[in-house]
């Protein structure tokens, strides 16, 4: 399941008998009301999702490292939600990426999330060099039923390969 949220709209707002076109969160304050984030990525793992990307709009422009509240703010929505991976962007360059331990809350069992602090920008209009230079990645999820399937990714297109 991909579940997508972002912290700004650049100054403007979903119409008000629209509500659905964006999940608008204040993902750059400290301590942010993330029960949406948790009541989505639960309904998605009752309808049978198996692994939970979360793509979050958030972060600082032209940084080369996340922000404390960054930082923070991710790990407690990995915690709160078991997401799986987590595609940041807004900083408009490249971050770290980091393997973050974490208890599944609807699961109970450990296991690590991937977290993508930024992946940069795909069509570079800045005049800055290092928005230039995007993160790109390729994901691999083996799973195994009555039979096998191998699930591959790569930047959210995902094709299914029996």
């Amino acid at each position: 399941a991909f579940l997508s949220y972002t912290f700004s709209l650049n100054a403007l707002a979903c119409p008000t008998e629209k509500p659905y076109l964006a999940n608008h969160l204040n993902l750059n304050e400290a301590n942010p009301d993330i029960s949406l984030i948790v009541e989505q990525a639960k309904l998605a793992r009752q309808n049978g999702a198996e692994f939970l990307v979360a793509f979050l709009h958030m972060g600082c422009a032209y940084q080369p490292y996340p922000s404390k509240v960054t930082v923070d703010n991710m790990h407690q929505i990995c915690k709160e939600t078991g997401v799986d991976l987590v595609l940041g962007g807004q900083p408009h360059n490249a971050q770290p990426i980091e393997f973050f331990d974490i208890t599944d809350p609807f699961s109970g069992q450990n296991k690590q999330t991937t977290i993508v602090y930024s992946q940069g920008d795909f069509v570079a209009y800045d005049i800055h060099k290092w928005c230039k230079l995007p993160l790109l990645l390729k994901f691999e999820e083996l799973k195994t039923f009555a039979e096998s399937y191998l699930l591959k990714g790569n930047l959210g297109r995902f094709l299914v390969e029996e």
